[in-house]
Parts: C-alpha cells; structure tokens; sequence
C-alpha cells in the first residue's frame, strides 16, 4: 500500500529508463510534428556560420512529417474495419446497459472508442512510453462514478515500479503555477502517486511558518492533522490522499514495441524502423531545396546601356558624390525585371548600324544532374520510410507493375504491422471498460473478452465484390459468402457507422442466415403460417422500420443484444396476431 511518506521520498527519483523515454519522445515527435527537426539538422550541418544555417531552415520544407502522415492513415483505416472488436457481459441484468451509458461520456461526450480512434496512433507514434489512466470524479451515491482519461507524456512519468510485470505505482510530475507569500506567482509542480489502492497528490502552498519547522527534504511532516513536506528546502508540498480499492494495474503504457536496449522494459515507436531514413532525409532535402531555390533558376546574362544621367559615372553623381538616383547606383540603364517588361530598342536609321538581337542577351545553361540525382534520392528515401515501417512497398509503388500474388504477400505484411497495433488498441479499450465497471462499483460478475482479427479489410469495395462473385461461383459454403458480404458492407459503410451497426444487427437476427435463396424460400414455404420464422422473414424490412419509427434507430441499435431480441419478438407478434388463419365452420350451409 502506498503512503505519503513514498510520494515524499520518491519526488526526487526518476525510473532507471527515464532519460532513454524522454529522448525518444522528443525525436519521435519531431518526426510527427516537424517541431525540432530544424534542431536536428544543426547537428549534422555544423561548418555553416550562423547566418548561413538560418538561411538554410528558411530554405528547407522537410517531408518526413509528411512520409509520417501517410503510414499513420494506414493505421487509422484498419481502425475502421471490423477486425477489432470487444464483447462485455454483466451476470447481473442491465449492468452491462449501464456501463455502455457511463462510458458513452467517457470522453468529449463520446465514448471510449471514439477516444481511441482519436489518440491511439499519435500516441503510439509519439510516445510508445507515455501512459494512460482511466481517472473518476466520483460520485454522490445516487449516480454511477464518470470515468475520464488522462494522457501521462514520458517527461512527466517520472518514476514507477512493476513487480512480476504487473504495475504497482506509477508517479507523475506535471507544471503548475502558485502565488508565493510575496504575492507574485510562482512556477512549480503538482505531484501524484497512483497504486491500485488509492491516489496521493501533494501540491504546493505558500506557508513560511510550516517552512521554518521543517529539517530535512522529503520527510513528511504533520501540523494541526495534516501533512507536509519539503522540497530543495524552500517549497512546501501539502498532501491529500484518496482512496479505492482496484483489481487491475491502474495505468497503461501507450506502446506495443518492446525496446531491445532496455531488455524490453521500455517500447519504441512503430516508427524506429525508419530512423536511418529519417536522418538521411534530412540533409538530403535541406541540400536539394537549397540547390533547387539558389542554383537552379534561369541566370540571364546581357549588354545594357550605360547610364545617360547628366553627371553620373558609374553610377556615381560628379556633382554630389552620392548615387544616381536614375540608375540606382549601377551605371547602367535598367533592363526589363520581371516577364511583364519589354526592353525597347529604337531603330537604327541605317541598316548597317543594326545588329543580332541574339548576340544582346544570353542564358547560362543549367547544370541540373546534380539535382536530378538528389530528387531522385528523396523519393527513394521516400519508398524506404514506408517500406521500413511496412516491411512492405505496396503502398509506394505502381499497382499495375504488381501481379495478384505479390500484391496478396505484400498486403499480408502490411496486416502483419497493423495486428500487433490492433491487440494493442484491444488491450486499451479492455482497460478502459475494467476500469470504469471498477469505479462504478460493477466489476464484479463483468466479462470482458477481446477479439482481433489478422485481415484488415484493406481491400477496395470492389475488390470484396469481385472475391465474393469468385466464392459464389466456386461454390462456396455459406459461413465463407456470409463473410465476404460482411467484408463488403464494412467497406462500404466505413465512413457511416451507424449503417455498419444497422446490418450487423440485421445479418444477426436473420432467421435463416448461411442459407441459400432457394434453401430460404423452401424453408419458409414449408412452416405454418404463423410460425415465428416465417414471420420474421416475410416482414423482416417492415418489422425494422415500425422500430426505428416508433422506438428510435438510436436506441434500438445501441441497446444490449438481449433487449434488441426481446424488442424484435414483440413485433414478430404483432404481424403474427395479422398473419393467423380464422377458425370457419365448413359444416354451416350458407347457400340459400
């Protein structure tokens, strides 16, 4: 159990690790962001002067935020697929409703996905050590206890322990300002310990009286019921302590990569594949911008007139000293200095006093080799991030220089890349719901199971198709067809959700599902009019609009599936109560 006396004692600690984090949260968010790579480059460019080098940061447009930017989409649209999915259940009936509407809030008023899909790729991009705790506000005793999250950055981790591991306290450091005794506001920091059994925090306070009674750092001290205690034998930190009771680490770190050079103790980014491309890049671009923005521009040479202002020489005034004002102290005529100017020469009166026009005016012929060289450089630089961080070139290459085969292998190396990141992500939702069902008081009896699929559906809609046409054609079975529709279907409503989970819904309470047409139409044709199948088949469109109409698409495709099938039930018996054959009496003789 943590005790203020650890939050003291372990304020001036940091974890054996803690500089090898930081360093690689600062490259890994210069490569992001671009946010420092001016800084990096200094460091490979150290015989300009300082004028020089400040004219080379102007010059230089760096590509690797770029070349970033377009591996981090492809993570983001296997987020999209179906391939990540989680499933909770509750013994108790209706908790597992309640959890849904306390994590609905989780974040931004939207729910703990929605906050993964947002943050998850920065993260384990930027910061692969940067943690994330699932915090509470509390509660009243009438109303469950909200969850939030808070993203711990590598700098402000400072010091944790992991005991089989399993992490036992993680403290953090973050800046906070006060007003000081003198009334000035003062920088310093908020200090808090998190275990599984409750949280300290110690902030700051202004008090010289409690000062003076302390002797030694990092001691706790207690004065009228509460404790205190000091820092570089000026600051006073007063302490305040919460507590909870969790069966689960109470934080998470954002990486998935193990780092090799802390024997796994610590991760790096998805990215670290790429950083000899990465420090390549940077000197090769800054070099081809500066060659291509002040070599490799039209250099024009020509005669020009000298200047015929009265007294100037050279461009100098005889009378004055000063400069001609008329040819800006060059001493020639001004020639034409945009594509907007025409030079105008006035015709000689006699023929023989002409001359070639060509002979006027000539252009320097660029020496561009060099340049081509390193753009071709870059772009293959280029291909190499990708690839680096793929293990593949699909998405650098032409398609059509591509046979079906290798495209299939190189896909596969891709959802490779993507399936470590996805249990990741899995990982991170499973704790996210743990945590709030532990806050909320309903952990107990809670199943959470995850599930990750290898195939990403990175497949274009059409592609899907056309495999589906191929499995009905070679006479598929069912469960494979049925899959593939639901390959189509994720692809086409990727960017509409609500869809997506309309025909999940759907697809799952179809009554014959993994039947053919023909094997449908038998079925339904051989049961009693009445029969709950055959009822929901024959109305099954009908049936699901009357719900979204009368009880909402919203809640009805939010709802636990317990409750849709109870939902769905009911109106099977409406249209049944419609569909039942009245009893006649064939023995009446109605005939007159």
């Amino acid at each position: 159990m943590i005790t203020a006396a650890d939050l003291a004692r372990l304020t001036n600690t940091t974890h054996g690790d803690y500089k090898r984090t930081v360093e690689l949260y600062e490259k890994y968010k210069s490569w992001v962001t671009g946010d420092g790579l001016d800084a990096q480059l200094q460091q490979i460019v150290q015989r300009e002067d300082e004028a020089a080098f400040a004219q080379r940061k102007r010059l230089t447009a760096h590509i690797i935020p770029s070349a970033v930017s377009r591996a981090k989409s492809v993570f983001q649209k296997g987020l999209r697929s179906n391939a990540i999915n989680l499933y909770y259940s509750h013994d108790a009936t209706g908790k597992v409703d309640d959890l849904k509407k306390v994590l609905s809030e989780f974040y931004s008023m939207s729910d703990e996905r929605a906050y993964l899909d947002e943050f998850i790729a920065d993260m384990t991009f930027i910061d692969p050590n940067g943690w994330l705790i699932v915090d509470t506000f509390g509660t009243d005793g009438r109303d469950y206890a909200k969850t939030f999250p808070t993203i711990v950055y590598s700098p402000d981790a400072l010091n944790y322990q992991f005991t089989n591991g399993i992490l036992d306290w993680l403290l953090i450091r973050k800046p906070m300002t006060y007003t000081g005794t003198d009334g000035n506001l003062k920088q310093s920091y908020r200090y808090t310990l998190y275990g599984t059994d409750g949280a300290i925090v110690a902030v700051p306070i202004a008090d010289d009286s409690i000062l003076r009674l302390m002797k030694e750092q990092h001691t706790i001290y207690e004065f009228n019921g509460q404790q205190y205690f000091q820092i570089n034998d000026r600051e006073v930190f007063y302490v305040m302590e919460t507590f909870y009771k969790l069966t689960a680490p109470v934080a998470c770190r954002w990486g998935y990569l193990h780092d090799a050079l802390t024997d796994h103790r610590t991760f790096v980014s998805v990215l670290e594949g790429a950083r000899p491309y990465f420090d390549k890049a940077l000197k090769a671009v800054s070099e081809f911008d500066l060659g291509t923005t002040l070599h490799a521009f039209p250099q024009k040479i020509q005669y020009a007139p000298r200047c015929t202002a009265q007294g100037c020489v050279n461009g100098v005034l005889t009378t004055t000293g000063g400069k001609c004002p008329t040819c800006g102290g060059t001493g020639y005529m001004s020639a034409h200095t945009s594509g907007q100017d025409i030079i105008t020469l006035g015709l000689p009166r006699d023929p023989a006093e002409a001359f070639n026009l060509g002979n006027f005016v000539s252009y320097v012929q660029l020496p561009i080799d060099v340049l081509n060289f390193q753009n071709e450089h870059v772009n293959r630089l280029s291909i190499e991030i990708q690839k680096s961080i793929f293990n593949s070139d699909i998405f650098t290459r032409a398609e059509v220089t591509t046979t079906a085969t290798e495209k299939t292998i190189e896909l596969q190396s891709v959802y490779d890349t993507l399936y470590s990141f996805a249990k990741q992500y899995a990982s991170l939702w499973k704790y996210i719901v743990w945590q709030t069902a532990e806050y909320m008081g309903v952990s107990e009896g809670l199943n959470v199971i995850a599930h990750v699929k290898q195939d990403f559906k990175l497949k274009t809609y059409d592609e899907v198709l056309s495999d589906l046409q191929a499995a009905k054609t070679a006479g598929a079975g069912m469960a494979i067809i049925d899959g593939l529709e639901a390959d189509a279907a994720s692809v086409l409503y990727k960017d509409t959700p609500e869809l997506m989970k309309k025909y999940s819904v759907m697809a799952y309470f179809d009554p014959y599902r993994g039947k053919t047409e023909q094997e449908r139409m038998n079925i339904n044709s051989s049961l009693p009019i009445d029969n709950y199948s055959r009822v929901l088949y024959t109305f099954y469109g009908q049936i699901f609009t009357d719900i979204e109409i009368e009880i909402g698409a919203d809640v009805f495709y939010n709802s636990a599936t317990r409750k849709q099938r109870d939902i769905i039930r009911e109106y099977v018996e409406r249209y049944t109560a419609m569909m039942t054959v009245p009893d006649i009496d064939f023995t009446t003789d109605t005939t007159e």
